[in-house]
Formats: structure tokens, sequence, C-alpha cells
């Protein structure tokens, strides 16, 4: 599916009844279009506009990207964290930093959790997500 094309349905999903059902639908398209990093930058960039948007805690959308673990999501999911911090974001980086084994790898991304504290961009509810998964770290 196109970014475009992608961008289009996600704003549209903003506006359906059922949010979660129709991502849910959403990313079942995906799915059989198989998984490009593309859909996953735009994903990511529909996160970093719609902060304040509860797309469910694993939710569709992020069961989707994290399919590309592995594959380039890590270094996406970083750009993402540090261009535009969001709960949703920044809890994702929590997840990967907690299922990363390699140690220089985990401190690399820890330094990225670091950032989101004092992020410009960050709201509060963010910067304090931010620095509670610091303490438990």
């Amino acid at each position: 599916m196109k970014a475009s094309v992608l961008q289009t349905r996600l704003l549209e999903a903003l506006q359906a009844r059922d949010l979660i059902e129709t991502l849910e639908t959403l990313t079942e398209e995906l799915m059989g279009d198989g998984l490009e990093l593309s859909a996953v930058n735009t994903i990511l960039h529909f996160f970093e506009e719609h902060p304040d948007v509860d797309f469910g805690m694993r939710g569709p959308l992020v069961h989707f990207v994290e399919q590309a673990y592995g594959a380039g999501y890590e270094s996406e999911l970083i750009q993402s964290v540090t261009r535009q911090p969001t709960k949703h974001t920044t809890w994702m980086l929590n997840r990967v930093i907690n299922g990363t084994k390699n140690a220089q790898e985990r401190v690399k991304l820890i330094d990225v959790m670091r950032l989101v504290v004092s992020h410009p961009r960050a709201d509060v509810e963010t910067k304090q997500q931010a620095a509670h998964f610091l303490t438990r770290l």
C-alpha cells in the first residue's frame, strides 16, 4: 500500500466509530501486502502527528510495526522518538530496550530514552513516562 493511501486510511480510521476495530482491519490488509519499512515509517509519523489518540496498548498498529523488529524497525523508531516523542512511541522504545540483549545497542537505546526526558517537543506526560521507564532499567 502506498504511503499516501496508508496516510489517508489512517486519518479515516480516526473518524471511525470503533478506532481499534478499524485499525485491525487496516493492519490485516497491510499484512496481506507484506511488511514494508515505508509503512512502518508512515505509521510512526502518524503516531507523532496524533500524540493524544489512544491506539491501544499494544494495539494493531504496534503489532504490525513490531513485525519489522530486526529488519529496520528499531532505527525507524529511534528517528521517530528523536523527532517527536509521544507516549506511544516512548512505550514502544521501552519495549525494544527490554528486548535488546546486546549491551552496546541497549546503551544506545537508553540514551535515546534519556533524550525524551528533556525533549522540547515532548509533552509533560511523555517526559514523565520516559523518566519512569529509566528508573526501571
